[in-house]
């Protein structure tokens, strides 16, 4: 008994000496960054990657700290021409920007919240004599463990007038003026490559005139071909030079309606903002809160900044929706057709079809009468649903699955459900355009819904199509609704639901089909990350150029932690194209007629068979290169133990780095011509040689 004691006492002090050490080490870990110094000129407040330097007027310098040292892309500097603090607003027809900190201690909690655990700070300002308006600003600033790149920024305004109301008409957020030469001497101060989440090109360099206005909101756009109606998209910016970037962001759970704002100064700065036009007015005492953004700070190119982005709507419920492995097999879609396809003209593809390797069969735009009732087309389908139940029976019968456009939350006035109260309506009850010569559906609307998911349950369970093609920039954005009798809380709400209303639609079609895909197409915009994280299939909208489709499907990747089934619809010009979807991943989908030539013939075969063989697809995006300034243009795919480079340029010779590797040695091999390079050793490695346009390589382990 006395040797059990003796046994339990020892046990328990080893147990008390491990703890202490596990404390002390934490401790220790901790003690390595010191979040907050106070000196008499600034504020340090800094996580693991980045640090702000804050001075009393609310100037923050942004550094982006590295192993060997930290970089900064910002000016800070009050006393400049140029000159404006990150957050300030427009009040009563004129800018408030002179605030001073108070003499009264900042103050530093430890907070813990869904983003999880971090450090809050809390600066205190008035307005400077100058202004003709006593407004408080405070500024809060949250630096997270999850996120060590990134810090939130919002700001308070706080009337302190006795008597007066003041309106506030503006805010500007996360304003600040970069110059590329602060990091790489010999440089002009515009020489940044930029990220655009909102608008048509996503990927711009930045020239000398620079300058572009991204606006969130609902807009009608007319262009020589069409009239649409577009909005949202990706909320962020990004500049980044060799040396780092720096991306600003709004990071709320809901779609909100801002402005990014890009624009070369006459001193060739480039400054970048965010603004919101809250138009309230504000009583004695009363306070603003702006919306939450981010500052996010990085190396490479813009696809860390859109990770970081997504993993901070991840913690707010906006979470990765498992892609089923149908989803990365090749599509063809009757759009070459136009509207006037037949039946016969999908019958006759069959043979040809399966020769190729393609496994979808997209039904597409014509087959339905009127946008809103969306019955079957008798001119196609001649007995009506009984005709399109029997050519999904026979796309089934032939290897096949089976996908339907359908164009939701949208209708024409002479349609059936086009006599219903259903319509968006704006402030003097005039219905909104979408798009499709049609009107905007309410979102929010129960009936909307349940008559949109009664649709949904048609063409899966009773007609028995595999997946869903949502096509249209209009699906990214709806305006506010003003409709009296849909009883909004708020207008907003009708946007604020949006998301939900894809989640519902995604939920009945997996209910049914629990491998169902569905793909949504913006056309020609930038896809709503609040929207495209309720569906599994993102698609890449319109694109001109190889790069521009390459830039958009490594957006994508990033988005859906490199491993999404991104859609690169229907850009089929040839061999560019064809290499551009495989080499980045993405998912190949045509819309050919008819393969007249044999070289046409050859170039599909061949393209669709290293395709189907190779299935990149379906591996993991690694980030190792910047797009535009690693020459040449390098992707990097892991799938299972092997590694796939591809490179593009117009022509090259020289050496190429091999990053990423494994610690082993590993065959390098043209997979394309099947030609073997020689052996190189991870995790870097160089290989000189030459090539034409692209070069596709496979790293194998030995």
């Amino acid at each position: 008994m006395e040797n059990t004691n003796i046994f339990n006492f020892i046990r328990k002090v080893i147990i008390l000496i491990v703890l202490f050490i596990s404390v002390l080490t934490c401790g220790q870990k901790n003690e390595k960054i010191k979040f907050l110094e106070i000196t008499n000129r600034y504020i340090w407040f800094r996580n693991e990657l980045i640090r702000l330097r804050i001075d009393k007027q609310m100037f923050i310098k942004v550094f982006f700290e590295t192993d060997k040292m930290g970089h900064s892309l910002n000016y800070a500097e009050p006393e400049e021409y140029l000159a404006k603090p990150p957050h300030y607003i427009f009040v009563n027809g004129g800018e408030i920007k002179n605030f001073n900190l108070t003499e009264e201690k900042p103050h530093l909690e430890v907070i813990s919240n869904r983003f999880g655990k971090g450090r809050r700070l809390i600066l205190r300002s008035i307005t400077d004599e100058s202004e003709k308006v006593k407004i408080e600003k405070k500024l809060i600033i949250e630096l997270y463990d999850k996120f060590p790149d990134a810090a939130v920024i919002y700001a308070e305004y706080k009337n302190l007038e006795s008597n007066k109301i003041i309106d506030i008409e503006k805010t500007f957020n996360n304003n600040y003026r970069l110059d590329a030469s602060l990091v790489k001497r010999l440089v002009e101060p515009f020489d940044f490559w930029s990220f655009h989440g909102i608008g048509e090109n996503w990927v711009e360099k930045i020239t000398e005139d620079y300058s572009r206005d991204n606006y969130t909101g609902t807009i009608r756009i007319v262009d020589s071909n069409s009239a649409y109606s577009s909005g949202q998209g990706i909320p962020m910016v990004d500049l980044w030079s060799e040396k780092m970037g720096m991306a600003v962001a709004v990071i709320e759970s809901e779609p909100k309606i801002v402005s990014f704002h890009v624009k070369v100064e006459f001193d060739k700065t480039v400054s970048v903002c965010i603004t919101e036009e809250p138009e309230i007015k504000l009583e004695p005492n009363e306070t603003y809160r702006t919306y939450k953004y981010a500052v996010i700070v990085h190396n490479l190119d813009y696809f860390n900044p859109l990770k970081t982005l997504k993993k901070i709507l991840n913690v707010q419920g906006y979470s990765n929706i498992n892609t089923p492995k149908e989803a990365y097999a090749p599509y063809w879609s009757t759009r070459g057709f136009g509207e006037n396809f037949t039946q016969s003209d999908i019958y006759s593809k069959f043979s040809e079809l399966k020769e190729l390797g393609i496994k979808w069969i997209v039904i597409d735009v014509g087959w339905f009468n009127r946008i809103g009732d969306f019955s079957p087309d008798r001119k196609i389908f001649p007995s009506g649903e009984k005709s399109i139940k029997e050519i999904v029976y026979l796309i089934h019968k032939n290897g096949f699955k089976a996908m339907l456009l359908f164009l939701p939350l949208t209708a024409e006035v002479v349609s059936r459900i086009g006599k219903e109260d259903w319509f968006i309506l704006d402030k003097n009850g005039n219905r909104e355009m979408s798009g499709w010569g049609s009107y905007y559906l309410c979102p929010a609307h129960t009936e909307v819904r349940e008559y949109t998911v009664e649709l949904v349950r048609k063409f899966i369970g009773d007609w028995g199509f595999d997946g869903l093609y949502f096509d249209g920039a209009y699906l990214n954005s709806v305006p506010f609704c003003y409709a009296p009798n849909h009883n909004h809380s708020s207008p907003s709400e009708s946007l604020e639901s949006l998301s939900e209303f894809f989640k519902i639609i995604y939920r009945a079609s997996v209910d049914i089909k629990p491998d169902f895909v569905l793909k949504v197409n913006p056309d020609i915009v930038c896809p709503s990350i609040y929207n495209m994280l309720q569906y599994n299939m993102p698609v890449i909208g319109s694109q001109t150029r190889e790069f521009q489709l390459r830039s958009k499907i490594k957006a994508l990747k990033a988005i859906f932690e490199g491993k999404a089934a991104v859609d690169c619809n229907y850009y089929e010009s040839g061999t560019k194209d064809f290499t551009s979807y495989i080499g980045t991943g993405g998912v190949i989908s045509l819309k050919y007629i008819s393969l007249r030539s044999d070289y046409s013939k050859v170039i599909y075969k061949t393209w669709l068979k290293i395709y189907n063989e190779k299935r990149l697809c379906e591996g993991e995006y690694l980030n190792f290169y910047d797009i535009v300034h690693d020459k040449p243009e390098t992707h990097l795919i892991k799938k299972d133990e092997n590694y796939y480079y591809s490179f593009f340029s117009t022509r090259w010779k020289g050496d190429i780095e091999l990053r990423g590797l494994e610690k082993r040695k590993y065959l390098l091999k043209d997979y394309i011509q099947n030609v073997e390079i020689g052996t190189v050793k991870g995790p870097t490695d160089k290989i000189r040689i030459g090539f034409k346009n692209f070069l596709f390589l496979e790293a194998s382990p030995r």
